[in-house]
This record gives C-alpha cells, sequence and structure tokens, in this order.
C-alpha cells in the first residue's frame, strides 16, 4: 500500500505525540510505585515504560518525516535539538530536575534523529539499505558486548557519560532498573524511518514494528543485561521490507564478502587493538 505525506497536519501531529512524549517522560521522572508493589504489576509498569520510551519517539520521527523534510529541514531540527540539550542542560540545575531532565532527552531526540534524516538524502536508492543494516547490527554487536560500550560501562566515569549522552527511562521502583537509550539508536531510526517514507516502504508499519522490537528488547534488559538495539532494529527492519529490496546474486554475495572482511577488521581491532590502547 503507497502512502502519500500528508503535509496539512503532519508537523501537529508530530509535536502531539513529542509532547505526549515529554509528558511521559516527566511523569516516569517523579512517579514513585509503593514499595509493596507485587512483582507483576512491577512488570507491567516496565513494559509501559519500555514502550513510551520508545515508541512515543518512534511515532514522532515518523510524523516528522512523513512531512518529507528537506536536508537544511533536518539539520533546523539537529540544531534545536542541540539548542534545548544543552541550553535545558545549562539551567537545569537551578530548576525543577525533572522536567529538565525530561526536556534534555528530548533535546537528544530531536538531534540525533535529525542528524540521521539529513543523512538519509544521501541514500539514493533503498538496496544500499540492506548492506548497511546488516552491518550497523554487527557493529553494534561488538561495540556494545566487546568495544567502546563494554569498556564504558565498567566503570563509573564511563557510565556517567553514557548516561549523559543517551536518552534515560527513569526506574519507577527500586526494584526496576534505569535504563537508556543511545544516540546511534535514534539516529538510525531517523535514517531508516526517513528511507520508508521517501522509498514508499510503509512508514506506518515500519515504525509500528520497529517500536515493537526495541520495547520488547529495553524488557529484556534487565534479564539479559544490555542489548545492542541496532541490531534488533536493522534486522527488523530489513525483514519488514524484505519485498523492497532487489538485489542480484553477485550483489548479494559481494555484499557479505565485503561485510564479512569489514568483520573480521572491526573485530580484530575491538578484541586486540582497542583494549591495549585503553591500557596504556
Amino acid at each position: 500500500m503507497i502512502e502519500k505525506p500528508n503535509h496539512s497536519d503532519s508537523w501537529a501531529r508530530a509535536a502531539a505525540v513529542l509532547g505526549a512524549y515529554l509528558v511521559f517522560r516527566w511523569t516516569l521522572g517523579v512517579a514513585r510505585l509503593p514499595h509493596a508493589t507485587p512483582a507483576a504489576l512491577l512488570f507491567v509498569a516496565a513494559c509501559v515504560s519500555a514502550a513510551g520510551a520508545i515508541g512515543l519517539p518512534i511515532l514522532g520521527i515518523a510524523e516528522l518525516v512523513r512531512r518529507r523534510i528537506s536536508v537544511l529541514g533536518a539539520l533546523a531540527l539537529v540544531a534545536a535539538g542541540l539548542g534545548l540539550w544543552f541550553g535545558t542542560a545549562a539551567i537545569g540545575r537551578g530548576w525543577g530536575g525533572p522536567v529538565a531532565g525530561a526536556l534534555q532527552d528530548l533535546g537528544k531526540i530531536l538531534a540525533a534523529s535529525g542528524l540521521g534524516i539529513a543523512l538519509a538524502a544521501g541514500i539514493k536508492e533503498p538496496n544500499i539499505l540492506l548492506p548497511a543494516g546488516v552491518f550497523a547490527a554487527f557493529a553494534d554487536f561488538v561495540v556494545v558486548n566487546f568495544g567502546t560500550v563494554k569498556h564504558a560501562l565498567s566503570s563509573s566515569k564511563g557510565q556517567q557519560l553514557v548516561q549523559a549522552v543517551s536518552a534515560q527511562v527513569p526506574a519507577m521502583h527500586a526494584r526496576l532498573p534505569m535504563l537508556t537509550i543511545g544516540p546511534a539508536d535514534f539516529l538510525f531510526l531517523g535514517i531508516f524511518l526517513a528511507c520508508a517514507a521517501r522509498f514508499e516502504m510503509g512508514l506506518s508499519k515500519t515504525a509500528a514494528v520497529l517500536a515493537a522490537v526495541l520495547a520488547l528488547s529495553l524488557i529484556l534488559v534487565p534479564i539479559i543485561g544490555p542489548i545492542p538495539a541496532l541490531a534488533p532494529m536493522s534486522i527488523a527492519f530489513v525483514v519488514v521490507n524484505w519485498r523492497h529490496f532487489r538485489l542480484t546474486r553477485q550483489e548479494i554475495v559481494s555484499t557479505f564478502a565485503v561485510l564479512g572482511v569489514m568483520g573480521l577488521l572491526f573485530v580484530g581491532y575491538f578484541l586486540w587493538v582497542f583494549p591495549r590502547t585503553v591500557k596504556q
């Protein structure tokens, strides 16, 4: 089904969804469940927190790209997001912490997704998304489990840095962990959703699937540990839009051959070179 952009109200809907995220994020920052809350209700709270924390931003980004904004418009979105992020951080110490935290996270989302939308303009045909998505998934897996993120999370300063650049999902109970969503996740969401809109892949379906997959990933973090979100995101995007890719057999073989070589180099760097650099 071909979706045509609705320019008349997409901005209003994007503002409404992102405004809903702002309220939701503020609510997570101030709401606290009773200490004796049953485990079943805690699980429900974790599901609601995950769904809102990633689902609302995805719906907001989808409405932004439905407007088919230009590269300059996307860069303006980046500037607005950075201004909101750093401007709020500069004055946030003197006023409400939950409000400042919600505004900063909204700024991070706008800045990262706006950059992704701008970068998507350089993708001229959808076939490029297949190898890019596969490699992004693999690269994020290595970085989170063996590379920079792994090393950052092993120290208190590194953890503070990750939290500083990531959108947070505050915990409403002491038994629920605080979760973070990195800027790279929103950057690739901007790329994938912008391409889904421009190549008429089915923006609403793509956004819904990505929201469901990433919400599930957040729910699983307390159980299995940090999850490289680009992996499930990229795989879900490729699977749901598989019929739009038209690679020949030779292109498929060449793509995975290049990915294999790059993957070996990537693993070699983060397993052997990078750890030695950190120790020096």
